[in-house]
């Protein structure tokens, strides 16, 4: 179908809001028109953040000299040509406005070579303003590139709030990334500032686990399962973490929806669901491609298209759920859930603002009034009445103590968490922090759409007691740690992902809040659960416990002691209180 301009009702119907946001937004919709070209091999090339140069080569079926002149129009497009094409639409754009809303914001050079005739045609205009077009002959080089130069120039306010270069580059290697997962059979290529950071070669059939372990690396992809279900009209495939294989943070969950990159709440709570008895307080990485008749979905809900409905929620939730069940052959007697609206959904999800998460942020703020309410200037708990036996240990995690009128049940990963937190606090306060040299230096791997924040705090965290450096594009070697915390290479891979998914901007919080955010993080991690104790153990655990600031709680919040006094214990059995 040739490109033309759509028909006012036409046009007047379809919900069109702003699509240029940033660099990013660019960058995504001009992949998008390449791989509706049918493109099989697109370079993307990006100077300053996108701030002064984007550039999209592709090899796709490319545009006559008259659709070139077309293309920058307002709702010109190819893709449909009434409002009811768009219920049977498969391409990723339709609305016609990208080009054109790049167009208005930006000085623009799009060539473009339809394998017809004898050269192709060069199209250059600026600012939105049609007489600034001038279209020449160019060189018969099948395809299409579009070079987007000094973004937001005429709008000096919208350029202003851009996010800093480092934060929009991790977007850029991101949102590549995502569209590198789900297309394995096209050549990709991304380069920043004159350096090549991704190429990735065409991959024969749909597998997604060797691009997997090319983005992920290879410790995250060595757990991932593969899988391809089918339901009536609905085809799902993918990979998911094995049991054993989940990891600290959200970073690497990916929806599509028919090959397109989308927040779905629907996906994300039956995938949780299905993990929710063996995840513990990790998360599981996952892709899920669905792919489902156009008509039964929604993606025309979202300026930017980022969200999607589904005419059946219940539907896709209960295939998401099934299809994990039955690759991690999990049994689950819980009954299938109905479900109305995916708008209830929100509460399972982080909210993210600057800096850090909000959760982390509320729970940190929290804890800390509660510490200075309760406990300050406290000698001793409330709890520690000596003399004190250790009696036993149940269930290999919680420690049985004798006081004089009560028993402690002490939750040991818990209190040791307690013990090491506030120690390495004080150590970090008092600029003492004992480092431990790694006999071998330990690689970890971090992919490279998170791997900026960590490098933005290098110098910091020689100061915190990590000594690390960049080695290559996606990873960093870590040469010391602090001594108080023993971890391996996996935990210390885990750790530096959370903190870049945690910390989203470095330079906007305190270094009390980092110094707390990797104190609470590495503390979890390097406590060892279910460790047998002896009662020299058990009793020095509980000496150090006492001499906390918060002896009650972990550094997340949740208890390390219960105490059951005499009486209340006597009352079980039915006797009165004081018979003990």
């Amino acid at each position: 179908m040739a490109i033309k301009v759509l028909d006012r009702e036409t046009a007047s119907k379809i919900a069109a809001g702003e699509v240029i946001e940033s660099p990013v937004s660019v960058i995504k919709e001009l992949v998008e028109n390449s791989i509706d070209a049918g493109a099989t091999s697109i370079s993307v090339t990006v100077e300053k953040a996108g701030k002064k140069l984007i550039a999209v080569s592709d090899n796709g079926s490319g545009m006559s000299g008259d659709d070139l002149k077309l293309s920058i129009e307002r709702y010109a497009t190819s893709k449909i040509g009434s409002i009811n094409d768009i219920l049977g639409l498969s391409s990723y754009g339709f609305r016609g406005e990208a080009l054109f809303s790049i167009f208005c914001v930006s000085k623009i050079r799009i060539s473009s070579y339809n394998g017809v005739g004898e050269n192709g045609y060069t199209l250059e205009a600026q600012g939105g303003d049609f007489n600034s077009i001038n279209i020449s002959p160019s060189s018969p080089v099948k395809g299409t590139t579009v070079e987007v130069r000094e973004l937001f120039y005429n709008t000096p306010a919208r350029f202003k709030f851009l996010k800093s270069d480092a934060h929009l580059r991790g977007l850029i290697i991101k949102l590549f990334e995502e569209f590198a997962l789900i297309r394995p059979e096209i050549r990709f290529k991304l380069i920043m500032d004159g350096k090549e950071i991704y190429n990735f070669g065409e991959e024969k059939g749909k597998s997604f686990l060797k691009r997997a372990a090319e983005i992920l690396g290879k410790d995250i992809s060595k757990g991932l399962i593969e899988f391809d279900e089918r339901f009536d009209n609905l085809a799902l495939s993918g990979f998911i973490s094995s049991t054993s294989n989940l990891i600290s943070s959200k970073s690497f969950q990916y929806v599509y929806v028919n090959n397109r990159i989308v927040d779905s709440r629907t996906v994300s709570m039956a995938v949780y669901k299905a993990y929710e008895n063996v995840r513990l307080s990790k998360h599981p990485v996952f892709l899920f491609s669905i792919e489902i008749d156009p008509a039964k979905i929604d993606v025309n809900v979202h300026p930017q298209k980022k969200e999607i409905k589904f005419d059946d929620e219940s539907f896709i939730f209960n295939a998401v759920l099934r299809t994990i069940e039955k690759k991690l052959e999990i049994k689950d007697q819980s009954p299938r859930i109905e479900i109305k609206d995916s708008n209830n959904f929100s509460s399972w999800f982080d909210q993210r603002v600057e800096g850090v998460s909000e959760s982390r942020s509320k729970n940190y703020f929290s804890q800390n009034d509660f510490i200075k309410t309760m406990y300050q200037g406290e000698k001793k708990p409330l709890w520690y009445n000596p003399p004190i036996r250790f009696v036993g240990q149940a269930f290999s995690s919680i420690l049985i103590y004798q006081a004089e009128k009560s028993i402690l049940l002490v939750d040991q990963h818990a209190a040791a968490e307690r013990i090491s937190f506030e120690r390495y606090v004080d150590e970090f306060n008092r600029k003492s922090i004992v480092v431990q040299k790694l006999l071998l230096p330990v690689d970890v791997a971090i992919p490279q759409s998170k791997i900026s924040n960590i490098v933005e705090m290098k110098e910091w965290l020689g100061t915190a007691g990590f000594e690390i450096n960049q080695n290559g594009p996606s990873s960093i070697v870590v040469y010391s740690m602090p001594q108080i915390f023993e971890l391996s290479q996996n935990l210390l891979r885990e750790l530096f992902i959370y903190l870049s998914e945690v910390i989203l901007k470095p330079q906007n919080i305190s270094s009390e809040l980092k110094r707390d955010t990797i104190a609470m993080a590495a503390c979890k991690k390097s406590i060892k659960f279910k460790e047998k104790l002896d009662e020299r153990s058990a009793m020095h655990l509980i000496e150090e416990l006492k001499d906390t600031k918060d002896s009650l709680h972990c550094p997340h919040g949740r208890p390390t002691i219960v105490e059951i006094t005499s009486d209340e214990l006597v009352r079980k059995f039915g006797r009165s209180a004081g018979a003990v």
